[in-house]
């Protein structure tokens, strides 16, 4: 339904003609968004506001079939007036029920607008007849150009929606060019205002609409700005048309909330601004949307899930690696029959009961000692290093429960900025060439003793650039197509918000790198030991093989397996110094080294990460993409609490794996 204001703004038509003035000036060019516009059909629904009602309300309605615009008036809820100097006109309205007469209703006429008093009407007021119709008459009483309009209603009903008669004062009754615009059935519900610019054709046919860019309109040859959306830019002179008897007009409508609101939807039309002099021609405008400017930078935030669904074989490896967190003590007894090597396998020998399927349950004598050293230097280390001072027990729960480590890897966090340096084309597609991303940094959270409100989105992170990430040291840059698509009324997934769909692309993300620095180099130092005391941070397997061995104190005089042989030869007296320093040795060398190559290696596959928003299986997933203060500048890529979904496919160990994956954004 066309918008109509409250207080409906029609501006004099070249008023400076009273004055024997040319023709008005071009506007300034408005704060317009750049790219093309997205146009779409929308069926307009009927609301139902409750209560009772008959199954056809009252309605007024035009009686003429057709307008001076010669547009017919079925269904309308204006109509265009032409009138000369000091003629005077009919204005009809009928008020029906169910097509049945409504008789004796009291209809009010209101001229608006006219502050010059162009026009008079012979009652406020008119009854409808036996037919149904009201009609009052409208009396030319200054002779002066200028356009106005008269508002219908019927008195008592304010449900009945009320009618517009546009009126165009003319000393001819025929002005060359009027220009309205169609019924506006857009996304921005809220537009009441509108412009109208002619651009001049030359003897070439230029411009044309695709020679014209909003974000750089030349001067136009005459211009009418702020006028009703529901209302009509008559141009009574147009500048030598007398001289030059025809000419042709690029017509170019634009439209926005108020007089100073930025452009929300245009229409161009370069073929039927045809004028003649003694001629008049009607020009109706149909209104497109624009989308929002998405240029700038975004920073991102993706959250993924690193553990759910592995393939087996990268299981096996990420969970060796997580078991460290959940049983330490048993985790280095059994690593060391994992690695082979004669001193190891010896050393294994002497642990199990059975070194050819080793099981922590079933030890032996020997084993049972290396397991209690271990485990008594482990609870050491947690009481004097556990960053919960006042609770150290919450460290021990970490290994008894591992839920916070598994936490750490199912809520993995990335930043990275996407930058768009491009507009779409008119189809709303974005070229690669014009979509870059930039991945810089990762964001770890632990929430352990730090009593997090929920909605507290900072407590418990910490965040870490890339250089800081072994394997990783730099940012990770790409490029992605995509395309951008305007709202689908009544979805209510989509509903208002307009819709961007990135393409599957390649990123050289490496997993394995990314799960070992959350590891290695952040959870070991938090654990059992940051360096903060003057003793050597445990940020690293070696650290953490030895400091459990022989505690935290070995890694600064370097002779954690010479102290560990003595306490396990000394209290078992069937293993010799030497066999125990020896394994001691390989499992700080080869174990802590066989770790970190577990994770490491996965990232041998070239370009094994896939990255995109949903595609395939339909129905597409493409993320919302708002502009929430309507500055016409895209502002948000979903939100927290309803993120966009990834569709990421990794090829880890010959296997693909499609992690979980989701993300939000905001401009910078």
């Amino acid at each position: 339904m066309k918008t109509v204001a409250g207080s409906l703004s029609f501006v004099l038509a070249f008023a400076v003609l009273a004055c024997g003035g040319g023709s008005s000036q071009g506007l300034q060019n408005r704060d317009v968004p750049s790219g093309q516009e997205f146009g779409y059909e929308t069926k307009e629904v009927a609301q139902d506001m409750g209560g009772e009602r008959p199954d056809c309300p009252g309605k007024l309605s035009f009686v003429e079939p057709m307008d001076d615009a010669q547009k017919p008036t079925k269904g309308a809820t204006v109509f265009n007036v032409v009138l000369s100097f000091a003629a005077t006109r009919d204005l009809k309205v009928a008020y029906k029920q169910c097509d049945s007469p409504i008789v004796d209703a009291s209809v009010n006429f209101t001229i608006q607008n006219d502050p010059d008093g162009l026009c008079s009407l012979a009652s406020d007021m008119a009854y409808t007849g036996d037919d149904g119709i009201a009609s009052d008459k409208l009396a030319n009483v200054k002779q002066k150009v200028g356009q106005f309009q008269v508002k219908v209603c019927v008195e008592g009903a304010p449900d009945v929606p009320c009618l517009y008669f546009n009126v165009v004062v003319d000393p001819k009754g025929a002005p060359p060019l009027t220009v309205t615009f169609a019924e506006y059935k857009g996304s921005y519900p809220l537009i009441d205002t509108a412009d109208v610019l002619l651009f001049k054709q030359g003897v070439n046919g230029k411009p044309k609409c695709a020679d014209l860019k909003l974000d750089a309109l030349p001067t136009a040859q005459v211009a009418q700005s702020g006028l009703s959306l529901s209302g009509a830019a008559v141009f009574t002179k147009l500048p030598n048309l007398e001289a030059e008897k025809k000419q042709t007009y690029t017509i170019i409508g634009l439209a926005h909330q108020g007089a100073n609101g930025p452009t929300q939807a245009w229409a161009c039309e370069d073929v039927k601004g045809v004028v003649e002099w003694g001629g008049k021609q009607y020009v109706e405008l149909v209104l497109k949307d624009l989308a929002p400017r998405i240029v700038g930078s975004y920073e991102i935030t993706s959250t993924f899930d690193l553990v759910s669904g592995l393939p087996p074989a990268v299981a096996d490896v990420v969970y060796t690696i997580t078991g460290f967190f959940q049983n330490p003590s048993a985790q280095i007894m059994l690593l060391a029959c994992k690695l082979g090597g004669s001193s190891l396998e010896d050393f294994c020998g002497y642990m199990f009961a059975d070194p050819s399927d080793p099981d922590i349950d079933e030890l032996t004598g020997t084993g049972q000692v290396v397991f209690d050293i271990v485990n008594a230097i482990l609870i050491g280390l947690l009481d004097q290093y556990c960053p919960y001072e006042e609770d150290p027990e919450l460290c021990l729960k970490i290994l008894f429960t591992g839920k916070d480590v598994s936490e750490i890897l199912t809520k993995f966090q990335l930043i990275s900025t996407f930058t768009f340096g491009k507009e779409p084309d008119e189809f709303g597609i974005l070229a690669e060439s014009s979509c870059q991303e930039v991945w810089h940094s990762v964001r770890l959270r632990w929430t352990l003793g730090k009593d997090c409100p929920p909605d507290d989105d900072n407590c418990g992170w910490q965040k870490f650039s890339f250089s800081a990430v072994p394997g990783i040291e730099n940012t990770i840059t790409g490029q992605f197509s995509a395309k951008l698509e305007p709202p689908i009324p009544g979805n209510p997934a989509y509903k208002d918000a307009w819709r961007l769909t990135i393409d599957p692309h390649h990123l050289e993300l490496k997993y394995g790198a990314l799960v070992n620095f959350a590891l290695e180099k952040w959870l070991l130092p938090m654990l059992f030991g940051d360096g903060s005391d003057g003793l050597p941070a445990v940020d690293s397997y070696e650290a953490l093989v030895g400091s459990l061995l022989a505690g935290r104190a070995c890694l600064q005089t370097m002779d954690c397996c010479e102290q560990f042989a003595k306490q396990v030869a000394g209290s078992t007296g069937s293993v010799t110094e030497n066999l125990v320093e020896g394994a001691c040795e390989a499992l700080i060398q080869t174990g802590a080294n066989w770790l970190r190559s577990q994770l490491v290696g996965l990232d041998a596959t070239p370009e094994n990460f896939t990255l995109g928003t949903f595609i395939d299986p339909p129905p597409p997933k493409p993320c919302a993409i708002f502009d929430k203060n309507k500055d016409m500048k895209f502002d948000a890529f979903g939100a927290k609490d309803a993120p966009c979904l990834w569709d990421a496919k990794l090829v880890i160990g010959g296997a693909t794996y499609a992690p979980k994956g989701e993300f939000y954004g905001n401009r910078k």
